[in-house]
């Protein structure tokens, strides 16, 4: 009851502020120690774009997505695409890259909720509820879109972990693809980043309300220096402002804070 409390008035004091870090995690999978472990990291939260990790897993494994360029499917009108970017000709390298919702609807449509259910519970992903907005029977299209799925922080990193031990019983090539998708651009070579971000844009409380105002962004994955690898989360909560997504503000908020962590290993 008091960690529900303590959740709620977080909540409810983040809905005036500026952005804050709900939780960070970096995680050393050898030595299973926490290099840093900050905030609320067991609340479950909608996973948003960061869904499209497993997504991609899925896609490799079944054979709806063959390679980094194929299939590479035309924008039709009747997509619900809010940027302009979406509104392109997709690949799965653009997809992950660009986070092309409409994409991920297709895959998810084409593999159907049997075999999606199937491989979220493989996954052991989040609560696996994939029912969707109360009433509208769309959980096929919409469940990881700030409806009915949702994972905690440390859920992700048990998720990620899975993945880097190849423990989620997908294909190899489902492996190397999705690491491939999910290599990131960035300018110290001294390691390599690899993750994904995610905007919440209709979070809710622990008890069930809609946060108005406010959105929640994700950025998760690892950081590989060498033969090393940490797995990090992080998860902030801002304003919601329009045309603006909160996933790409929680990763520049943890890349600022990695290099240091990453220099003493």
């Amino acid at each position: 009851m008091c960690r529900f409390i303590l959740s709620f008035l977080l909540f409810l004091l983040s809905n005036s502020t500026p952005a804050d870090t709900l939780c960070t995690l970096v995680y050393d999978p050898d030595d299973k120690t926490f290099l840093v472990n900050e905030g609320i990291c067991n609340d479950p939260i909608s996973p948003a774009s960061t869904f499209k990790i497993p997504l991609s897993l899925m896609g490799y494994d079944s054979g709806y997505l063959s390679n980094l360029e194929l299939p590479e499917l035309p924008f039709r009108a009747e997509y619900v695409a809010s940027l302009a970017s979406h509104k392109h000709p997709t690949s799965p390298a653009y997809w992950m890259k660009n986070s092309v919702v409409w994409y991920s609807q297709l895959l998810t449509e084409w593999l159907g909720m049997a075999r999606l259910q199937h491989y979220v519970a493989q996954f052991d992903y989040g609560n696996q509820d994939l029912s969707g907005d109360a009433g509208k029977n769309n959980g096929l299209t919409r469940a990881w879109l700030s409806s009915s799925l949702k994972i905690t922080p440390l859920q992700q990193l048990s998720f990620l972990q899975k993945l880097l031990d190849h423990d989620l019983a997908v294909t190899e090539e489902a492996y190397a693809y999705t690491e491939q998708l999910l290599k990131q651009d960035n300018t110290d070579t001294a390691y390599q980043i690899y993750g994904k971000t995610g905007s919440v844009v209709a979070p809710v409380d622990p008890s069930g309300k809609l946060i108005t105002g406010r959105q929640l962004g994700w950025f998760v994955g690892w950081v590989q220096k060498s033969d090393k690898k940490l797995i990090f989360v992080n998860i902030i909560n801002e304003p919601k402002l329009e045309g603006v997504y909160s996933g790409p503000k929680a990763k520049e908020d943890i890349l600022k804070r990695l290099p240091k962590i990453v220099a003493n290993y």
